[in-house]
């Protein structure tokens, strides 16, 4: 299970609506900062095309400035005896 961790910067006034628009897609949880306009993401997905999806629907937010990948990890594949 892909679990990514991201810093989401807004254009500048777009901040509520990056927020609105990031909390309704699946597999993402939105945590805002308090003092400044930014926020952390987190992502998790079952398997790559839900991840794909998820960086898809990340990727048609126009009022994300920057999307800064600051965490990643997927389960590793098991070794084959």
């Amino acid at each position: 299970m892909p679990v990514k961790s991201y810093l989401a910067f807004s254009h500048e006034g777009r901040y509520p609506h990056m927020i609105a628009r990031l909390e309704q897609c699946d597999g993402v949880s939105v945590y805002p900062a308090e003092n400044r306009n930014v926020a952390v993401v987190v992502t998790s997905s079952d398997d790559e095309s839900s991840e794909q999806r998820v960086k898809s629907a990340l990727e048609a937010i126009v009022d994300i400035h920057c999307l800064t990948l600051v965490f990643g990890y997927a389960d590793p594949a098991p070794f084959a005896v």
